[in-house]
């Protein structure tokens, strides 16, 4: 009985070698070896206007040059603040930012003596439409 199940396993180990498939043995690693770190986006520089995603919901189509127009008091409003910012790019994409760059539009708002029209210029990475800010200025 035994050798025959030793018989069929060989076999069939002979036959899926045969078939070109790997052979079902888990993969030898070396005790030393570091894994591949995970793919990470490349880093960005984009410019473009500041403009707050509640907004941009319900009036981009009205507004050719929405960014442009976009004031300050408006970008204060709590609505829009909680509602999170974005970066409205030349070609009229729209890259929501993380909550790190919803900080740090936050303060750069705050910081500027504009009432409209906020040019900035965002350095970090894009995962999809999100724009992980590191740095605006």
């Amino acid at each position: 009985m035994v050798v025959r199940f030793a018989s069929f396993l060989i076999l069939g180990i002979l036959l899926l070698a045969a078939a070109g498939n790997a052979i079902p043995y888990p993969a030898a690693v070396p005790p030393n070896a570091i894994p591949y770190p995970a793919a990470v986006p490349p880093k960005e520089v984009l410019r473009g206007y500041l403009v707050d995603l509640v907004c941009m919901k319900e009036e981009a189509g009205k507004v050719p040059d929405f960014g442009l127009t976009h004031t300050k008091k408006c970008l204060q409003m709590p609505a829009c603040s909680q509602g999170g910012y974005a970066l409205l790019l030349p070609s009229k994409e729209v890259l929501a930012f993380d909550e790190h760059g919803n900080t740090l539009a936050r303060k750069l708002i705050a910081a500027r003596n504009q009432e409209k029209a906020f040019m900035i210029k965002a350095t970090g990475s894009r995962e999809n439409n999100i724009f992980h800010a590191q740095r605006i200025e």
